[in-house]
């Protein structure tokens, strides 16, 4: 389905500069924000670190329970015919059409426009305005090559709040854009629903008021994230990881190949500090255990192609393909921090976490700022340190890495006991699923 023309008018192009101007000044407070927040660093750890380890299934339930009766009271129970939905990824995309698919099929007549992919603008009673998912970008530099499309994006989205006037938004991951977006509808008192929380308490909970302040409910996929965003005054329930809804039962240790999965990176900058580091480990253990086999998987083959040509000594052990096929049968695994580490907990695959700082910046910022009492997804899901995990600016670090995955590779035991700990963490991933329970969110 093509995408609507849309012309901006003058109204809606003084509306775009006057956002531009607040959210310049905004960017430029953020150094002062930061030296301001110093001094609350060691209470909200000490904050976060009560939370997560006190969080039960029980209380997951209620606040659960809550956040859905919340949003449906800010909605007075009104029956919503028409949804505004924005994913800007191409995972957000995933998450988005699984919601509609879900809300279709209990609401056939329901129409939504979408700012999307092209994948969401095919179902059927969709129609994509923008189309976010082709122009994803990362970081600032990047964000700041696409201006101009993120403002007529947003301009378009000002007008649809006006002309279509939904009865429920839907935002989905993506905090960059969608806190932009989130305000503009919270000024004409749309209510709105988030999906997938970012990780403000992590390092910026400053920005935790701001998303208060328009964001009426929230889900997360984190079952930790529900009552740190709950204690910021947003109604926050946990419905289940939508990566367990797919994935098999982990293997046990003795249906397990001799294999160590390297996991270092999907980003060209976390391939250039973690690869050569992991590769090393890798061999030097490949050297004293000669059963022990390498796979390095990469799902997307521009990234494949840079390791390759980087490490050429190792391009055998390189593959096209998705980590957690290999993950299923992995013995071990040298894991970056992000994402992959719940692939690998969900896999049962016990591992190692790390990450390489680069420069003194980087080390100020993570002690100051940081607000998580762990990096690792699998510790912060259970409370406790069940996984080792290490950060390091200086290559000496290696050596602390090394040693913990040797010993986690001769020593049964060890495995056994983090695999114990990793089942647990599927436990708490486990719920309903988010499509079932954002239904009961939105039509019920």
């Amino acid at each position: 389905m093509e995408q609507p023309e849309h012309k901006l008018r003058f109204g809606t192009r003084l509306a775009l500069a006057a956002l531009f101007l607040r959210e310049l000044l905004r960017a430029a407070l953020v150094p002062w924000r930061l030296l301001w927040s110093l001094p609350h660093g060691t209470a909200e750890r000490r904050r976060n670190r009560e939370l997560v380890g006190s969080l039960d299934l029980e209380q997951t339930v209620e606040g659960t329970k809550h956040a859905r009766c919340f949003f449906r009271a800010r909605r007075d129970a009104r029956p919503i015919r028409r949804l505004l939905i924005s994913c800007g990824e191409a995972s957000g995309e995933h998450h988005a059409i699984a919601l509609i698919k879900e809300l279709r099929r209990a609401e056939p007549s329901l129409e939504v426009h979408a700012f999307g992919g092209e994948a969401l603008g095919q179902l059927p009673g969709v129609t994509l305005h923008v189309n976010l998912v082709d122009r994803a970008v990362l970081g600032l530099s990047g964000a700041l090559s696409q201006l101009p499309f993120f403002m007529r994006a947003v301009g378009i989205w000002i007008q649809l709040l006006r002309s279509e006037k939904p009865d429920a938004v839907v935002l989905v991951d993506n905090p960059g854009l969608h806190l932009v977006l989130a305000e503009r509808a919270a000024r004409l008192e749309i209510p709105v629903l988030y999906f997938i929380c970012p990780q403000y308490w992590a390092w910026a909970s400053w920005r935790m008021k701001r998303f208060a302040q328009c964001v009426d409910a929230a889900l997360a996929i984190l079952p930790f994230e529900a009552p740190l965003f709950a204690a910021a005054g947003v109604p926050c329930g946990f419905a289940g990881h939508p990566m367990l809804e797919t994935a098999p039962p982990a293997l046990a240790e003795q249906e397990r190949e001799e294999l160590l999965v390297l996991l270092p990176g999907s980003r060209r900058k976390e391939l250039q500090r973690h690869a050569k580091g992991m590769l090393q480990i890798a061999l030097a253990l490949q050297a004293k255990h000669s059963g022990l086999r390498i796979v390095i998987p990469q799902s997307q083959a521009r990234h494949l192609e840079w390791l390759k040509n980087s490490l050429p000594e190792a391009e055998d052990l390189m593959v096209l393909g998705e980590p957690k096929q290999w993950l299923a049968k992995a013995k071990l695994a040298l894991v970056k921090s992000g994402t992959s580490t719940m692939e690998c907990a969900i896999a049962g695959t016990p591992m190692v976490i790390c990450y390489q700082l680069t420069g003194l910046f980087e080390s100020f910022l993570l002690r100051t700022v940081l607000r998580s009492p762990w990096f690792g997804a699998p510790n912060l899901v259970l409370g406790e340190e069940i996984v080792p995990e290490f950060v390091f600016r200086s290559d000496e670090g290696w050596n602390e890495v090394q040693e913990r995955l040797e010993q986690l590779l001769e020593h049964a035991p060890l495995r056994q006991a983090q695999a114990a700990g990793l089942e647990r963490v599927r436990q708490r991933l486990s719920g309903p699923g988010a499509p079932k329970e954002l239904r009961h969110w939105l039509l019920d």
